[in-house]
């Protein structure tokens, strides 16, 4: 059962601000409040709402998310990555379609290829020879 009692000591402030300051992501008051009576803390809400140290230290938790956030996503625009669904949108298919133009050239080169090989058979060539690294021309 939680406390309604609004006289927190210090330590258990401490103890919750170390917990908000833990969370990885954004932390919620409702995932406060639980992890606070897992540690043996059970306060309700309100009394944890009411103490300015577990405030501050939620709103800086959630300004780091934030600011990370916001530096991601200029990381992403610096890099030439979009940042809204439009652009990706129009990117994605700009990619789908260099990805269509690289599979029909890597046909063609592969039917080119063929053909060199059927060739060079006929003309009694090993394929060991077509394998076989070119010599450097000389040059004066």
């Amino acid at each position: 059962m939680a406390k309604t009692s609004r006289a927190m000591s210090q330590t258990e402030i401490a103890k919750i601000v170390e917990i908000i300051g833990k969370f990885r992501g954004k932390p919620t008051w409702a995932k406060i409040v639980q992890k606070a009576a897992e540690a043996g803390i059970p306060y309700k809400l309100r009394a944890l709402q009411n103490q300015r140290p577990i405030k501050a230290a939620y709103d800086k938790k959630v300004q780091q998310i934030r600011d990370r956030r916001e530096g991601r996503k200029s990381i992403f625009e610096k890099d030439g990555f979009p940042t809204d669904e439009a652009k990706i949108i129009t990117q994605l298919k700009e990619l789908q379609k260099r990805v269509q133009e690289l599979e029909a050239e890597n046909r063609a080169l592969s039917l080119e290829l063929q053909t060199i090989v059927v060739r060079a058979s006929e003309h009694n060539v090993a394929l060991e020879e077509l394998h076989r690294p070119l010599v450097p021309a000389l040059r004066d």
